[in-house]
């Protein structure tokens, strides 16, 4: 991660801005969805992206579950996706 020297204060109702060269440089426009993440003492954010599955990882997550009949075709892609 890479420092950008700037300092915000938290609002009454827990609110701060992300300065304009920030969301410039990350092309944070209005309405931009952001997911936060917590690990330890840090807060992280990033551009919400949905999960999106190719027809070919739908293919095998269904055939997978399909031989096993408890397995969930989601749990698969999810497994699938972090091996990746």
């Amino acid at each position: 991660m890479k420092a950008t020297g700037v300092v915000r204060r938290i609002d009454q109702l827990g609110h701060f801005f992300i300065p304009k060269e920030i969301r410039k440089n990350l092309n944070i426009e209005d309405d931009t969805s952001l997911e936060s993440f917590v690990g330890g003492s840090k807060i992280i954010l990033q551009k919400y992206q949905p999960d999106t599955w190719s027809a070919g990882e739908l293919k095998e997550a269904l055939i997978a579950a399909a031989r096993d009949s408890e397995k969930d075709p989601l749990d698969y892609l999810r497994i699938q996706r972090k091996e990746h």
